[in-house]
């Protein structure tokens, strides 16, 4: 719910913004407040991690909370893979062409797809370790 308010939000408000910009802003905001959705959570004792989670934090917490500094990292990572899902399936829905119609930078796109998938997988290592 919050990812879908944020996203509608920002692109009612800044729909002139070019996409990366909109992109950014949509992390710089998820990722505090995922970071206080995940303390909560943590701290009320609704969600923990794994042991074998726990060993890979090797104590390193944020703060007083048990939530690792890792998070810093993981959330954003993870939310701009659910915002890139999200934006693809808002735009099928609303029959608008997923297809390009115009130019496109090619190399680029490759370059940050690329990127996307390596920073994923540094993300699922400690899951495939867990298994």
């Amino acid at each position: 719910t919050i990812l879908f308010v944020l996203v509608s939000f920002v692109d009612a408000y800044f729909p002139k913004w070019p996409a990366w910009k909109r992109f950014l802003t949509y992390l710089l905001v998820i990722t505090p407040v995922s970071l206080i959705a995940e303390m909560t959570v943590v701290n009320l004792g609704l969600r923990s991690y794994s042991a074998e989670a726990l060993q890979l934090i090797n104590g390193l917490y944020i703060g007083s909370t048990n939530v690792p500094w890792s998070a810093v990292y993981y959330i954003p990572v993870f939310m701009a893979l659910c915002i890139g899902f999200a934006k693809y399936w808002i735009a099928v829905y609303d029959d608008r062409p997923v297809v390009p119609i115009r130019r496109q930078p090619w190399l680029r796109r490759l370059i940050v797809a690329f990127l996307a998938v390596f920073l994923y997988e540094v993300v699922i290592e400690p899951m495939v370790v867990n298994a």
